[in-house]
């Protein structure tokens, strides 16, 4: 009979010379890949040669509690090549016995998410993408990731969260997305035997911001017929009563270029769907930031 793994299908915290902290209040959802981006090369004669490219190790963890100064790295809001505080993690698919457990080090954040419905459960939810220079795989049951319990990083719930397009448009749907646009660093170097196929780093080369919110009140529908786009800030706050987890991130001139209207039969609300990307800017870097 096979074994059957019960435990974390993707445990995730942070760790630091061997020692787990937290990173996160709960883990809903996630995904570690690892891509080693085969080099295929094929000839006459049917001759076909397969060689490793370069290892890709990511990891996308949807999760609720994080600590304001942890989700921040991935809204460094100004030109910043390498995020310098980045953590190492621990990322497990194991129930203690069976499976697989890795260190990751050398990560840089790729890609930030915020989501909220106006369900009546609905708490904000982020998706926090990184890239990962190195993952060591190491023995089932070697750490334990672990995550917050008490106060910290409570999270956000009811009445924890404003969205405003310059005015409050009732929203009752968002979903915030910034892509870090972090590539792999990997220069002509002679790599020592089993470090040949891992990148030497990662950078980030851009910030590129989206947003789509759905509101009980149309946004933009004058500006559809204009000549030019009218850019405008979305300001995600965040309070929650505790000072440490106080947040406001700020998407700069962000246009709107369609919108739809969602049709409900019966009493159903009407909602508008927005979709805004970035305007013309100066600085895309300072384009989506946190205070």
């Amino acid at each position: 009979m096979s074994d059957v793994i019960i435990g974390d299908m993707l445990g995730f915290s942070k760790i630091a010379t061997g020692t787990p902290s937290e990173f996160c209040r709960e883990v809903h959802g996630g995904q570690m890949t690892y891509d080693s981006n085969p080099i295929i090369r094929e000839g006459v004669g049917g001759q076909r040669k397969v060689l490793k490219g370069m290892s890709a190790v990511t990891t996308s963890c949807v999760c609720t509690g994080v600590a304001k100064a942890d989700w921040a790295l991935w809204l460094p809001g100004t030109l910043d090549l390498q995020i310098a505080t980045m953590f190492e993690c621990l990322a497990e698919v194991d129930d203690g016995t069976n499976g697989a457990e890795f260190l990751l080090t050398g990560g840089q954040p790729s890609k930030f998410g915020l989501s909220w419905t106006d369900a009546p459960d609905a708490e904000v939810e982020f998706t926090l993408d990184a890239v990962w220079a190195l993952a060591t795989e190491q023995a089932v049951g070697t750490d334990i990731p672990v995550y917050y319990t008490d106060a910290t990083a409570a999270g956000y719930g009811p009445g924890d969260m404003s969205v405003v397009f310059g005015a409050d448009p009732g929203v009752i749907s968002i979903n915030l997305q910034v892509d870090l646009l972090t590539q792999a660093h990997n220069t002509a170097t002679v790599r020592a035997a089993l470090a040949k196929t891992f990148p030497d780093s990662y950078h980030l080369t851009g910030v590129n911001p989206t947003c789509e919110l759905i509101t009980t009140e149309p946004l933009i529908i004058t500006q559809l017929t204009d000549d030019e786009y009218t850019a405008g800030n979305i300001v995600v706050t965040l309070d929650n009563g505790v000072v440490a987890d106080d947040a406001a991130i700020t998407l700069t001139g962000m246009v709107c270029p369609n919108f739809n209207i969602r049709w409900e039969g019966g009493n159903g609300k009407v909602g508008f769907a927005h979709s805004f990307i970035l305007g013309s800017s100066a600085d895309v870097w300072g384009s989506a930031a946190v205070a």
